[in-house]
């Protein structure tokens, strides 16, 4: 019996093997970078064993040609498609292009874009067949470089519009077929915050002073809810640390305005842009949920609600002296805050403090929408 499972296991690698031609130590840049100045694709990701014939294949195609279709709009029935071949034609006309796929030990990668016309066709088939080293991100060497550019950006060109840039981040897991996904629903979930959000705060404070005690105690309560609905965002680069995969991510937004850009040095100490108000949020702590995503949010959160205290804050003193065989002070501050806020995250920077990673998020207000 063990003998008959081992012949099936090797007998399922070497069809793997034949089917898909690629080394596993090669890397084809589109699994860095799936967007370009002249190129837009989608990669979709997928177990890399299967127990049916070009199972991993055809559920990586297809979740590729899912994204695809969901960012450009069409109208597609992923299932009656036959995504074995290289080439697929849509009922709308539009021909897909699917690049061999890339394996490792821990997933399958497909890549989708819209095949270019026949003047180009030869240029884009030898970039998808491009290798390119695999990406590793260090935050303290700005490296790539999109780790430390700016969050609105105009993609190079004129005709194409101002986008706006947010990262998302997916721990290693036991699943890393889902890893790109989980970037993309992070992302998602930090825009939802960043575009409206409903912020409650209250915060109570108690310090006493004297010649025989200095003590102190506080308690804060409150809520930060985002409001923002769900957009179109499309994944152009990324890059992995030992325990995370970083994915960066365009959504249109507004055209950009001159001066709206600082460096992190600059707006860390002076957050505002002219007459726009700007918010520095902070989170050095370890979440509950031990994702990275959930510190990101937190940072945000903090800016948030540091921006609502300047919209509308209730703040309330008590003073109590009492004097016996010496003196002492006891002042009692309650603040409140309710406001409904709306933020353009305009950067995010990570560095390493004590051992420890802190995120900081520079937000500039922007009307609720």
């Amino acid at each position: 019996m063990k003998c008959i499972l081992i012949k099936i296991l090797l007998a399922l690698l070497l069809l793997v093997h034949a089917n898909i031609g690629v080394a596993i130590d090669s890397l084809p840049c589109w699994l860095n970078n799936p967007v370009t100045e002249s190129q837009t694709g989608f990669i979709g990701a997928a177990n890399p064993f299967s127990s049916s014939v070009n199972g991993s294949l055809i559920a990586s195609r297809k979740r590729a040609l899912t994204s695809l279709s969901q960012y450009y709009g069409f109208n597609v029935n992923i299932n009656a498609l036959d995504v074995n071949e290289k080439r697929v034609l849509l009922a709308n006309g539009k021909q897909i292009l699917f690049s061999t796929p890339y394996i490792n030990n821990q997933a399958l990668y497909s890549y989708a874009t819209i095949e270019h016309n026949s003047a180009a066709i030869v240029e884009q088939q030898q970039w998808l067949a491009q290798q390119c080293p695999q990406q590793s991100c260090d935050f303290k060497q700005c490296q790539p470089l999109w780790l430390c550019s700016d969050n609105i950006t105009t993609m190079g060109t004129q005709n194409k519009p101002s986008v706006g840039v947010i990262h998302g981040v997916s721990q290693m897991t036991a699943n890393p077929a889902k890893q790109l996904a989980t970037t993309k629903n992070n992302a998602q979930e930090l825009l939802k915050y960043i575009f409206k959000s409903d912020v409650k705060d209250h915060s109570y404070q108690v310090k006493s002073t004297g010649k025989y005690q200095n003590w102190g105690c506080s308690q804060h309560s409150g809520s930060v809810i985002g409001l923002g609905n769900t957009i179109n965002l499309l994944n152009t680069h990324s890059c992995q640390t030992s325990n995370y995969l970083f994915a960066r991510y365009t959504y249109p937004t507004v055209s950009l305005s001159d001066g709206k850009f600082k460096s992190y040095p600059e707006w860390l100490k002076a957050p505002n842009i002219g007459k726009q108000t700007g918010i520095v949020g902070a989170f050095d702590g370890i979440v509950a949920d031990g994702r990275f995503s959930s510190a990101i949010k937190l940072a945000i959160k903090d800016g948030l609600i540091e921006l609502a205290k300047t919209k509308k804050i209730t703040i309330d003193h008590n003073y109590q002296l009492k004097y016996h065989q010496g003196s002492y002070s006891l002042a009692k501050t309650t603040m409140d805050t309710e406001a409904m806020v709306s933020a353009q995250l305009q950067d995010i920077k990570i560095i390493e403090k004590n051992n420890k990673l802190v995120v900081y998020a520079w937000l500039l207000e922007s009307e609720v929408r």
